[in-house]
């Protein structure tokens, strides 16, 4: 089984989603082919205890978007030959691509909010 999981970004000193993305992304390893997919910056640490791709992150119309043109691109190419895209967040465009690359393939999508539904992030 193939899974490609979508972050938004691994920057330094990050939340506890990406101690979480490393532990699961560890854990599947073992018997998953297994993708990570972000936008940069990485933490180096991060970077060096697991695979990922980092794509750029482009601050035009504004930088709070996370857009990536790169990562939605690689989404389209990839949703055709993996079978679950996992999400993890919601707010920004790295969060909304997923669904629309998967669509037309046989790709099933997982999202992941991780808090992001909290009370605190809903304000």
């Amino acid at each position: 089984m193939k899974v490609l999981h979508v972050i938004p970004g691994l920057p330094k000193r990050s939340s506890g989603t990406a101690t979480f993305i490393r532990s699961l992304f560890k854990a599947q390893l073992s018997s998953l082919d297994v993708r990570l997919a972000t936008i940069a910056p990485v933490d180096p640490i991060i970077s060096e205890e697991i695979p990922l791709l980092a794509f750029e992150h482009q601050s035009f119309p504004v930088a709070s978007l996370g857009r990536s043109s790169d990562l939605y691109r690689y989404l389209q190419r990839e949703s055709k030959s993996v079978d679950i895209i996992h999400c993890h967040s919601l707010w920004r465009l790295s969060s909304i691509y997923p669904e629309f690359a998967r669509r037309g393939s046989n790709a099933k999508l997982v999202v992941m909010p991780h808090g992001t539904l909290s009370p605190y992030a809903l304000k």
